[in-house]
């Protein structure tokens, strides 16, 4: 997988669609959009500390996003993703997590984020998990 195409639809496409986003459900907010800039401290239950980068968040909704820019299996590194993501959900400190899939996810990875509780939208099929009130979602073939 290239790095920096990664890099690239997370700093221009994530935050775009993002800022999209917001604007149009709450225009008169402002709000402040970090890309790969936080970075969480996890306790996980054997006591050991994990960190776990946001490559979005928005610090007013508490909501962190990840972007993944190729189609994604269910991998080690993918698993522990989510896990740390459903601890931060659990111990409240996020509000609410979101994974955007610009090339699609096999249904390990799907099933994974649905028990974890974790919103996504899938843009290589048009899939939404449908627990977002979004109804003015825009699939953008990249």
């Amino acid at each position: 997988m290239n790095r920096n195409r990664g890099k690239l639809y997370e700093n221009v496409f994530g935050a775009q669609l993002i800022s999209n986003h917001l604007k149009s459900t709450q225009p008169e907010r402002q709000y402040t959009i970090l890309i790969d800039r936080v970075v969480f401290q996890i306790e996980l239950p054997n006591g050991c500390i994990a960190k776990r980068r946001a490559d979005v968040y928005i610090p007013e909704t508490r909501t962190m996003v990840e972007i993944k820019s190729g189609r994604i299996g269910l991998t080690k590194h993918i698993k522990k993703q989510i896990y740390k993501d459903m601890i931060l959900l659990k111990n409240k400190e996020i509000d609410s997590c979101f994974w955007f899939l610009f090339y699609g996810a096999t249904s390990g990875v799907i099933k994974r984020l649905e028990n974890g509780l974790i919103d996504y939208f899938d843009f290589e099929f048009g899939f939404t998990d449908d627990t977002s009130n979004n109804e003015n979602i825009t699939i953008i073939r990249v």
